[in-house]
């Protein structure tokens, strides 16, 4: 956990040195973007990207952030993640958003009104439709609040609960038994 930690602060602090001076939330999000989706020496010209070796997200690492900065390949828990991270080290005003099996980020802006950042793509905005036509849900499950809106703090770690969860039962159970637990084990999507 430290290492990690440590490895987001260094990465805040290569996304601080791109910017101008008194720069905006908007050029923030810009140099964001741009160090984690634009190939670059920031990222030793090696791109954050969607995992496509698991497109449905089923492998756990690609929900682990450690793996991700690692590997720099994601999915819609860690791709978010580190978003959020790194920009709340910079001030930014941001929180987890979900769809059905679907993690996304918002951002609030200067008007106080909130923008969808598809972070398994290019962390760029997203319609509300968009996101509702690729994870269809119903008009209930997004006008109670479910879905599509920004979660406090305490939401997004219940959320991520929910899909760590089964990982480190099935971790536990395995040392118990004496068996060294390793890093192919799969969960549900269930996020």
């Amino acid at each position: 956990i430290d290492a990690t930690m440590a490895r987001i602060d260094t990465m805040a602090n290569i996304v601080r040195g791109m910017l101008p001076a008194n720069a905006s939330n908007i050029e923030k999000i810009a140099a964001l973007r741009k160090f984690i989706y634009v190939s670059g020496s920031w990222n030793a010209d090696k791109p954050f990207h969607y995992d496509f070796d698991d497109p449905e997200g089923k492998r756990l690492e690609g929900a682990v952030i450690s793996n991700y900065i690692a590997t720099k390949k994601g999915q819609c828990v860690s791709m978010p993640l580190l978003f959020i991270f790194l920009a709340e080290r910079l001030k930014l005003p941001v929180a987890l958003a979900r769809a059905p099996n679907h993690t996304f980020v918002m951002f609030k802006n200067d008007d106080d009104t909130w923008t969808n950042l598809e972070t398994t793509s290019d962390g760029g905005p997203a319609s509300f439709e968009t996101i509702q036509r690729q994870a269809p849900m119903t008009e209930a499950a997004s006008g109670n609040g479910l879905y599509m809106r920004a979660m406090d703090n305490r939401y997004a770690v219940a959320v991520m609960a929910k899909i760590l969860l089964p990982f480190y039962r099935d971790q536990s159970q395995m040392s118990s038994a004496g068996i060294k637990p390793y890093n192919g084990l799969k969960i549900p999507r269930c996020h």
